[in-house]
């Protein structure tokens, strides 16, 4: 028996770390798993992480799995980024869908559910690989599955990415730092 996916669920602590980095490389060299995930990882673990594993020749992480959304979009500061750069799959979870404010608004424009235009959503994003959607009924499922058919208008993604669109500045002078710092200058 084998597992396509193993998961990472929290981060935990090193010497736990440890043992579980050995044990999922030997479940993926026996082959019982052959890829594995993590969640709820900081983008600096989750790269700390894959340079142990490849200093140690040890299988690595093949994907981060992220809450993402419109409104939940704060995993695009690090996580996106890092997850690109590494060239990991991106497994974004939307959660629960409610039908607020701009979701909400282009769900009537369609005629379809908030779920739907989250899914697509997420489907158009360049970095998401795949969704793990919740399923509690037949009429989860049927959105779900209708998703990917769904085609946003630019101005459908402008109001979503709107909504929940990152405020460096704001974020920045909540911090106490500048928001762009001015460039080092070069010492002769």
């Amino acid at each position: 028996m084998w597992c396509t996916f193993s998961g990472v669920p929290l981060p935990p602590p090193f010497r736990e770390s440890q043992q579980i980095t050995l044990a999922l490389d030997d479940a993926v060299h026996q082959g019982k798993v052959r890829y594995i995930a993590c969640s709820g990882m900081a983008a600096w673990q989750v790269a700390k992480a894959l340079g142990v594993s490849a200093l140690h020749g040890l299988a690595g992480f093949a994907a981060v799995h992220v809450p993402y959304s419109p409104l939940r979009r704060t995993v695009e500061r690090d996580l996106v980024p890092m997850a690109m750069a590494e060239r990991l799959a991106l497994v974004a979870h939307p959660g629960r869908f409610t039908a607020v404010g701009a979701t909400a608004r282009v769900a009537t424009r369609h005629g379809v559910t908030s779920t739907q235009v989250e899914l697509a959503w997420l489907l158009g994003r360049d970095a998401v690989t795949a969704t793990i959607v919740d399923i509690a009924g037949l009429g989860d499922l049927a959105a779900a599955l209708a998703a990917p058919r769904l085609v946003l208008t630019p101005a459908d993604h402008a109001e979503l990415d709107a909504v929940g669109a990152l405020d460096d500045a704001a974020d920045a002078a909540d911090a106490g730092i500048a928001a762009d710092p001015a460039p080092l200058a070069e010492t002769a």
